[in-house]
């Protein structure tokens, strides 16, 4: 069922429209005394270079992962990313002193089995 309220709003909203419709537009007419005169240019045809960003990454056909056997700092770099290598080429140098400590740390792992074994024997004691 229509209510009053909506009926008195429909009736104000026809009453806008046909308003606003039968408005004499005579001011945004122009008129042809109103007329202006723009300053026109020729555009000559010539070849022009467009260039155009598009984001994108970039990978080799094989891509390869290098991973050290041993831990430590790179000293040198010999080659650069993207550079192609041969078998046997440098590619880098590891900080001789932490590779040291890491073969003396190796030796002295090694070493433990065997103590353990002379401590058991009887052939060494070990103070503490």
């Amino acid at each position: 069922m229509i209510t009053m309220k909506k009926v008195l709003f429909m009736i104000g909203v026809a009453s806008v429209l046909l308003i606003s419709c039968s408005q004499n537009k005579q001011g945004n007419r122009m008129r042809g005394d109103d007329a202006r005169e723009y300053s026109v240019i020729t555009v000559a045809p010539r070849s022009v270079t467009i260039h155009q960003d598009f984001p994108a990454t970039m990978e080799g056909q094989r891509v390869i992962e290098i991973r050290p056997m041993i831990n430590g700092y790179l000293q040198d770099i010999y080659v650069n990313e993207g550079d192609q290598v041969k078998k046997g080429q440098l590619l880098f140098r590891i900080n001789m002193l932490s590779r040291q400590r890491q073969k003396s740390t190796v030796q002295m792992l090694m070493l433990i089995p065997q103590l353990l074994k002379l401590k058991r024997s009887g052939l060494l004691s070990i103070r503490e």
